[in-house]
């Protein structure tokens, strides 16, 4: 047998270095799509992005930076930026209504370069949800000092009558608190996405069956269902009986008593549904901000009760998983009427009739 002889190994020898070319800025500056701007001697923008040329309204350039961004603020942030700093800073650009952020990269010879940022919509909701959250701390003052009272007194000796009536009150107090806990766990809905399980249903039960858990919540009132009752939809009964929810519990919390009515039709390639109520009514100017989170007409005015202002904007977040729209109007008599409308999914069979006249509960 033959025996094999191993030499002693050597280590292959290095590979010499890869020399990689160095990124120029403009390459990593053509790679952010966002906006940005290229200052030079003098702050003068000399160079923009597309993105940044379309936001300041297509600048002349070379001009000044106070000039393309019409924000002071803008210019003396760059100074910083010239200097040597990165950033970031927010700055207001009022003549574009808009809230922006700057964040910096010195090039040298080639200048400094100005990434921006556009904050307005995370700062209005920043606002919002602090506003939520100073609101919610309020409103749970009151029920629980409420509930204490109650509980203090139970502790005494009460007749029966008056036992039953502070243990009404903690009941309702308890309801109420727990009210606003679902406000809590609404807003959690409105930052996820949502999965819908179609199925076809006939909305005319779905308006019944919104109208008796409205009533049982908020107290009696009168109903006028025109929604055709062969009407057949094809989409998320939950989340369509949701939607029904949050606008028949405004309408029936502002009609103080008089007809909620609730209509629907088939137009083209989508059904429109809309809830009017006949309720004091919304201004003009602000029915264009009532599906904002948190949204409150006319705060002085409202009850304890009166909701989170988050239902509107959870209708909304639900008909668009539905690729639906949604609005509001003034109603002919004199309240609000709110619209909204789902695509044909499935093809819908109306009857010619309509519920008739208005149906008390």
């Amino acid at each position: 047998m033959k025996r094999l002889h191993l030499g002693r190994s050597h280590p292959a020898p290095p590979l010499p270095p890869v020399e990689v070319p160095p990124v120029s800025w403009k390459v990593k500056a053509v790679d952010f799509a966002g906006l940005w701007l290229r200052i030079a001697d003098g702050l003068r923008v000399v160079e923009a992005s597309p993105a940044a040329q379309s936001f300041f309204a297509s600048p002349a350039l070379p001009s000044s930076l106070v000039t393309v961004t019409r924000s002071a603020s803008a210019e003396e942030f760059a100074r910083l930026a010239v200097g040597g700093e990165q950033g970031p800073w927010d700055f207001d650009a009022p003549h574009f209504k808009r809230l922006l952020r700057m964040r910096a990269v010195n090039l040298g010879v080639d200048g400094t370069l100005l990434f921006l940022d556009d904050i307005t919509e995370l700062r209005r909701l920043e606002s919002m949800r602090a506003d939520f959250v100073a609101n919610l701390a309020h409103e749970m003052r009151t029920p629980v000092a409420s509930l204490s009272l109650a509980a203090e007194t139970l502790s005494t000796d009460l007749p029966p009558r008056e036992q039953r009536r502070f243990i009404e009150r903690i009941a309702e107090e308890t309801q109420y608190i727990a009210g606003l806990l679902r406000s809590v766990s609404e807003l959690a809905l409105l930052e996820s996405e949502v999965e819908l399980t179609l199925s076809s249903f006939v909305l005319h039960d779905v308006v019944a069956e919104t109208w008796r858990r409205v009533t049982d919540r908020q107290g009696p009132g009168v109903l006028s269902n025109h929604v055709p009752r062969q009407m057949l939809l094809t989409a998320d009964r939950v989340r369509v009986a949701e939607v029904l929810q949050n606008l028949v519990e405004n309408a029936h919390r502002f009609s103080h008593g008089s007809v909620v009515e609730v209509g629907a039709r088939t137009g083209g390639s989508e059904v429109e549904v809309w809830v009017a109520d006949n309720g004091p009514g919304i201004p003009p100017v602000e029915l264009s901000r009532i599906f904002e989170r948190f949204y409150k007409v006319d705060r002085a005015r409202t009850r304890r009760g009166d909701g989170s202002g988050l239902g509107l904007a959870i209708a909304k977040h639900l008909v668009s998983a539905h690729n639906g729209r949604i609005w509001a109007a003034a109603a002919e008599s004199g309240g609000t009427k709110i619209t909204f409308t789902l695509p044909l999914t499935g093809p819908p069979r109306a009857a010619i009739e309509e519920t008739p006249g208005p149906a008390s509960n």
